[in-house]
């Protein structure tokens, strides 16, 4: 690494291109967004938030709410005046994803200059992850947003040795993510622990005291941390850290690429690349910070989520708050490469980012049209003209009795021994099964399949037109004689 110079933030933000960028950003991003907002079903875990936001800490949903109760509380004091509705619980996570959109390209634009700032935003408007976690009620948007936040003071913090301002405004933000989910320090820690093994063993980044970092950043944090496991304690709620006790193999197996595919291959290979050409060509500290925390952030986030996922639940947006390295990173480095060249800069900046939103394009496209879920309410609704009073077994079960609560129902079970006990009982009945790539969700060994294959009647089939690879097929089954 080379060393840097002090003076790292020179890009003001002129008021007049500033106003301009903020408000076309801003119309882009809600166009990709607000579709979402208005129109895609519920999905279980909204309807949670939904039942969490309510009871808040007497909820019986698990893991509860104890480790994460910030996005909770926000949405409990606005349950009183908006609608229960997806609008109503939307409004939270779209206001979060538009402010998260502004804060990456505000953050790229200080790093350097208007090109990285309009590169980033325009990747992270049209993101399908960012997208999807903007448009749907739960809290991961808020983890974006503080994230964001976190990086950059952390990054004011390791090269400004005045004041202790950009320190405390860290640790804030690392306070308030990891209270609002506790993946929220994966990235963080990884990242940061990077910069200051760097700035201590390697001694090589020029002005960045990593006993300032420590005492400064992390001392404080570790004091939250430890005050606040050691009050889940005395409650006896220490497991709502974690998500319950895993999913299996085939779960873990899968989770890296589901991680891998959401963000897109392009987008994160992209970003890999460009972290380490800063790490290798560029003569600024900040440049030099900044690409250690997106390598630490992206590779510790992927080792320690797969790590995780063998003791717990784990799910691709748990890896949310390391996005805002990667989109911040490839807008810096598209303006760090294009200033390279001698002429034409604007144009090749807008190529580069041209390709990578291509590589975007099928997933936000499909995120915009079709949404990231299985929309249940055609087969409940045909379910429901053609039922006589039947059994109808829906899976989740909360979807089905927040949109058709008239039905008789029970939870849908891909197991063929429950559906065979249900149809001895019964003589007939009404199922509604979701299908992905990999055959029905939870049907493990392709059972279900083939007993509903062999004792039921597929009387239609639902699913929106994609253009990614992700398949979420509703299908409705009539089982036994009617």
């Amino acid at each position: 690494m080379k060393h840097g110079h002090p003076g790292e933030f020179p890009h003001g933000i002129e008021p007049l291109w500033g106003w301009a960028v903020a408000l076309a950003l801003l119309a882009v991003a809600a166009a990709f967004r607000v579709p979402g907002v208005m129109g895609h079903i519920f999905d279980q875990d909204e309807l949670y938030t939904l039942v969490e936001s309510t009871h808040l800490f007497s909820t019986t949903l698990e893991p509860g709410i104890e480790a994460r109760p910030v996005y909770y509380l926000l949405q409990h004091a606005l349950l009183g005046v908006v609608p229960h509705t997806e609008i109503g619980l939307r409004i939270l996570p779209m206001v979060f994803g538009l402010a998260g959109v502004l804060l990456t390209w505000w953050i790229a634009t200080r790093l350097a200059g208007r090109t990285a700032g309009l590169m980033a935003g325009i990747l992270v408007a049209a993101a399908p992850w960012h997208v999807y976690v903007s448009s749907t009620a739960r809290y991961y948007s808020l983890v974006y947003l503080l994230a964001a936040g976190f990086f950059y003071c952390f990054l004011r913090a390791a090269r400004d040795s005045n004041g202790w301002k950009w320190h405390v405004s860290a640790v804030t933000c690392l306070i308030l993510g990891a209270s609002t989910h506790p993946t929220f320090v994966f990235p963080a820690f990884a990242g940061s622990a990077l910069v200051v093994v760097a700035a201590w063993a390697l001694r090589r980044l020029n002005g960045v005291s990593p006993w300032r970092l420590i005492g400064g950043v992390a001392v404080p944090f570790a004091v939250f941390l430890s005050i606040a496991f050691g009050i889940l304690v005395s409650i006896g709620r220490e497991t709502a850290v974690r998500n319950l006790e895993g999913r299996g193999i085939t779960a873990v197996l899968n989770l890296i690429p589901g991680v891998i595919e959401w963000i897109s291959p392009l987008l994160l290979v992209a970003a890999l690349v460009a972290s380490f050409g800063l790490l290798r060509h560029s003569s600024r500290t900040s440049d030099l910070v900044w690409s250690l925390m997106a390598l630490g952030g992206i590779i510790g986030t992927l080792v320690i989520l797969f790590v995780a996922a063998l003791v717990t639940n784990s799910y691709p947006y748990y890896a949310t708050a390391m996005l805002p390295l990667i989109f911040v990173t490839l807008g810096v480095g598209i303006a760090r490469l294009t200033a390279l060249l001698p002429t034409r800069r604007g144009w090749a900046a807008a190529a580069l980012v041209v390709i990578l939103l291509a590589g975007i394009s099928p997933g936000a496209v499909s995120q915009l049209t079709h949404g990231t879920k299985f929309d249940y309410r055609p087969a409940l609704e045909q379910a429901r003209a053609e039922t006589d009073g039947d059994l109808v077994l829906a899976w989740p079960i909360i979807v089905q009795r927040y949109y058709a609560p008239d039905l008789r129902s029970r939870e849908f079970r891909p197991n063929p021994d429950y559906l065979a006990g249900i149809l001895a009982a019964e003589g007939s009945f009404w199922a509604i099964a979701s299908r992905r790539r990999h055959g029905l969700v939870g049907d493990a060994g392709d059972a279900a399949r083939r007993w509903l294959s062999r004792e039921c009647e597929e009387v239609n089939s639902f699913q929106g037109r994609r253009f990614d690879f992700r398949l979420y097929e509703v299908i409705l089954y009539r089982c036994g004689t009617p």
